[in-house]
């Protein structure tokens, strides 16, 4: 896993217990199936419109943007 991803996680999951939250329950929300969430924070991976939804779910900047 590169330091950013690593970064971008740490990010994503500090928001996650922020807000109470779980991988699912973001997941629910946003709406993909909790496979896509777990791809996005192990890998990376996902289009940029489930990453846009992630941010605006979470109610931060896009993290992936620019990366």
């Amino acid at each position: 896993m590169s330091k950013e991803l690593k970064i971008i996680k740490a990010k994503i999951k500090t928001r996650l217990i922020e807000l109470d939250m779980t991988q699912a329950e973001l997941a629910k929300q946003v709406p993909v199936t909790s496979s896509v969430i777990s791809e996005l924070l192990k890998y990376g991976k996902g289009s940029e419109s489930v990453k846009e939804k992630v941010a605006d779910v979470l109610g931060i900047e896009n993290p992936w943007r620019n990366h």
